[in-house]
């Protein structure tokens, strides 16, 4: 990523992001690798060290595990019927009734999933 974007990311000047982000490119903690790129600047990459701690992070977790529902296909069949029934919903029922066709559907077959893999 451009040390531009990570300063943004960070809400910090560039030099500034570029002096805390240098402490972690020297060999001790090395986790980041500086990369010069003439006429593009300076860009950071992570290191096999920062990957083992991105790959903890609970954000790349949430999202492996939203990427295995999707490719399962289940997924795509619950946010397919949530969609229908609140459509149904909304030319039968007054408005009021429609979060709980759209969630109930939903919440019931994540928490069948989440107790079906713990067992």
């Amino acid at each position: 990523m451009s040390l531009e974007k990570l300063a943004e990311v960070m809400g910090l000047s560039p030099e500034r992001a570029k002096s805390y982000l240098d402490v972690f490119c020297l060999p001790p903690n090395r986790i980041f690798r500086r990369i010069q790129r003439p006429g593009k600047g300076t860009f950071y990459r992570l290191e096999e060290e920062g990957l083992k701690i991105y790959y903890k992070t609970p954000d790349f977790r949430r999202k492996k595990i939203r990427q295995k529902l999707m490719d399962r296909g289940e997924m795509r069949i619950v946010v397919l019927s949530s969609l229908l029934s609140s459509i149904i919903g909304y030319y039968l029922y007054d408005s009021l009734f429609i979060p709980l066709l759209i969630f109930s559907p939903t919440f019931l077959l994540l928490l069948f999933k989440e107790f079906s893999t713990k067992m």
